[in-house]
């Protein structure tokens, strides 16, 4: 028998709630799906402005690594090798700052990914309003708000829930 509804038993603390997950629709399963697209193409974008950052990050080592060998230089050179040596330094110095100003902006960029968190956590949350029923689901809801647990935690719980549900024979 294909079942389309799970009792899935939740604990928070001492207390328990009784509630139902169903399976989605087509229709729920395509508006989660598009929901979670946004999402997706967010974080492709986050993780090559990471790559990016990495990739700043390490050409700036190596020219600070660069610039703290010829500074050892330094002291074996004449006076016309030192003078080519300074202005090959303060080249590199330019650079340096250059790149760790690329490296900043990324960084400012990536504090985005806080609001892609919350918007997971709105989907999380649709998807358990849309999904989740049964007589204890609004205590439940009105806990994990009151408590401030995150709905993908709900989700990690009610996935195993389901499972043992849907094991049984």
């Amino acid at each position: 028998m294909i079942k389309t509804k799970y009792n899935a038993k939740i604990s928070i603390d001492d207390k328990e709630f009784n509630v139902v997950v169903s399976e989605p629709s087509l229709a729920q399963r395509k508006e989660l799906e598009s929901r979670a697209s946004e999402q997706k193409a967010k974080l492709d974008e986050l993780s090559a402005i990471n790559l990016q950052r990495e990739e700043l990050s390490l050409e700036i080592a190596n020219k600070e690594k660069i610039l703290s060998i010829n500074t050892e230089l330094l002291s074996t050179l004449n006076a016309q090798q030192k003078a080519e040596l300074l202005k090959e330094n303060k080249s590199i110095c330019a650079d340096i700052l250059s790149l760790k100003k690329q490296a900043s902006k990324l960084s400012a960029q990536l504090k985005s990914g806080d609001e892609i968190n919350a918007q997971f956590e709105k989907l999380m949350e649709y998807k358990a309003l849309m999904l989740v029923s049964g007589d204890d689901k609004d205590e439940l809801f009105a806990l994990i708000k009151e408590r401030g647990i995150a709905f993908s935690t709900l989700w990690s719980e009610l996935n195993e829930a389901v499972l043992k549900d849907s094991q049984k024979k």
